[in-house]
């Protein structure tokens, strides 16, 4: 057994993945539309990519959350957990919904919204106040 550690892994991409790897990509593009950097670094371990994936479309299909509010919570999580490059893009893909949808900056009007729809609204309310400051 050898003692080298890899540290860290190269990025993939269509061309150079194969097999699995190449099968997750795929999938990965066709729900975004393209293949983010850390996608391309998570395939090389292909259920690491199909399990991040997996959550994704559920959060996404599920969350009873409008796709406006969907990208508040990603950007809420991404600070919270002090990651520069999800906050960077969630506060880009923020940008582009806020030019066709207002982004409440009145949360307590929009919270008090998701205390009807919502099972768990104290920790929504928690998320959505936390990011809507940031946004605005």
């Amino acid at each position: 057994m050898s003692n080298r550690y890899l540290n860290s892994l190269p990025a993939l991409s269509l061309e150079t993945a194969t097999g699995a790897q190449k099968e997750i990509l795929e999938t990965a593009q066709k729900q975004v539309g393209f293949i983010p950097n850390m996608y391309a670094n998570m395939a090389n371990v292909p259920g690491v990519l199909s399990t991040y994936l997996h959550g994704y479309g559920l959060f996404r299909k599920d969350s009873g959350f409008t796709p406006t509010e969907q990208e508040v919570v990603f950007l809420a999580v991404s600070q919270t957990n002090g990651c520069k490059y999800c906050t960077a893009a969630h506060s880009m893909i923020a940008d582009k919904i806020q030019t066709t949808t207002h982004i409440h900056t009145n949360t307590q009007e929009h919270t008090h919204r998701q205390t009807h729809t919502h099972p768990h609204t104290h920790t929504h309310t928690h998320t959505l106040s936390l990011s809507c400051s940031t946004l605005s």
